[in-house]
């Protein structure tokens, strides 16, 4: 971002949840844009690295974004041990879900956090504790 700011690039890369707040402040000192993925290369991108999904960035969620902008989505995970007790990450899960209005305030992109999207993107097996959680809840078979 600092490039763009100054001058010394046209373009970049960034990640993270919306809002992304240097975006935001660059969208106020510079007329700059998302660039939208083309459907077919966002197509071979997830099938080569399933952690990508299609996501969306609503029109007006910046200034100058007048449409909905394709853009890649990636998964966020929480890691842990394999030797971690299953009824410690099957807890922590529950914590997660049953408290989300509370993580919601903090941040608003954790209103991703829902059971249709825990298991998006995940391209590896799940701990047995989440496994078992995420059954419970619907959010996988």
């Amino acid at each position: 971002m600092e490039g763009i700011q100054n001058g010394s690039l046209d373009g970049g890369f960034i990640g993270g949840g919306y809002p992304i707040a240097i975006y935001t402040e660059l969208t106020l000192q510079h007329n700059v844009r998302i660039v939208p993925v083309d459907e077919e290369a966002m197509k071979k991108a997830i099938k080569e690295h399933p952690y990508y999904y299609r996501g969306v960035v609503k029109a007006k969620s910046y200034k100058g974004l007048e449409n909905d902008t394709t853009i890649y989505g990636f998964t966020t995970v929480l890691w842990t041990l394999a030797g971690v007790p299953n009824d410690f990450v099957y807890k922590m899960l529950k914590n997660l879900f049953d408290h989300k209005e509370d993580y919601y305030a903090i941040h608003k992109s954790a209103r991703d956090l829902t059971k249709e999207d825990a298991a998006k993107g995940v391209p590896l097996p799940f701990h047995p504790g989440a496994e078992k959680y995420l059954k419970e809840i619907g959010a996988i078979k």
